[in-house]
């Protein structure tokens, strides 16, 4: 990872680093309570209209190909 770029003597950033890695290998998963209720936000849809949502354009997209 970054350690590879720095015996390297790299200046860019790696193309995957670390905290990458940690966010890609485990559940992602947000609340939006807080905002609810500090702010009043209400979502758009559900989480479950949301993922419909995306199955349904992957699922064209990959038909479409």
């Amino acid at each position: 990872m970054e350690w590879v770029g720095h015996a390297r003597k790299q200046k860019e950033r790696p193309p995957i680093t670390r905290q990458s890695y940690r966010l890609m290998g485990g559940p992602n998963e947000f609340s939006t309570e807080k905002c609810e209720k500090l702010l009043g936000y209400k979502p758009v849809c559900s989480f479950e209209q949301a993922m419909q949502e995306l199955a349904d354009e992957f699922g064209a997209a990959t038909l479409t190909r």
